[in-house]
């Protein structure tokens, strides 16, 4: 039986420390034929440059997945963002990679960012003003933070292939999230840097 190696690569602050471009090293040089994202969600942004001058930034598939075979695995705590998966597998296509969703794996305890996390998230940064910490806006900590406070109400991929019971969990995040920040939608927002005083 051969041996099986385990690489973990972690990033020890946010931004662009590299992580894309080590990954597909790594993947190369050790004949990785897996990547596990085991964290975070689409706000990722992991650049690849091949020396043919192929680029991507790496979202939620693996920065392995030019390497030819490489499966990616997005395990829970993933947080997956259904849309933007399709649109980053469009954009794969257009540099080379046409097979990028057969060769994705989903946790089916992944939580799912649902549009209505994303307006709710925006909106509670605008709301913050000056206090703004500067979200990128994708909805993964809003997904978090509802599937936390929520435990039964979150939607999870599993539940993705059950269009009722997927449906019948959209409308009571929008339910839940509008009565949230339905105070925020009439509070003045004088203090927001996005008006001038």
């Amino acid at each position: 039986m051969g041996e099986t190696r385990y690489v973990s690569l972690l990033g020890l602050g946010f931004g662009d420390c590299g992580k894309g471009l080590f990954t597909d090293a790594l993947t190369r040089t050790l004949g990785a034929h897996t990547i596990v994202r085991f964290n975070g969600g689409a706000q990722a942004g992991h650049n690849v440059v091949l020396p043919d001058g192929r680029h991507h930034t790496f979202s939620q598939f693996g920065a392995g997945s030019f390497v030819e075979g490489t499966m990616t695995v997005l395990a829970s705590p993933v947080v997956v963002h259904p849309s933007a998966i399709l649109v980053e597998a469009r954009a794969l296509e257009r540099v080379g990679l046409a097979d990028a969703m057969t060769r994705l794996m989903i946790d089916g305890e992944c939580r799912v960012t649902t549009p209505f996390h994303q307006a709710a998230g925006r909106l509670r940064e605008y709301a913050r003003g000056r206090a703004a910490h500067g979200t990128c806006g994708v909805g993964v900590g809003e997904t978090v933070a509802f599937a936390l406070a929520h435990a039964d109400d979150g939607l999870v991929y599993s539940e993705l292939h059950s269009r009722a019971s997927a449906h019948q969990k959209l409308l009571r995040i929008q339910q839940i999230l509008r009565a949230e920040i339905g105070a925020l939608l009439t509070k003045p927002m004088t203090d927001s840097p996005l008006i001038d005083e």
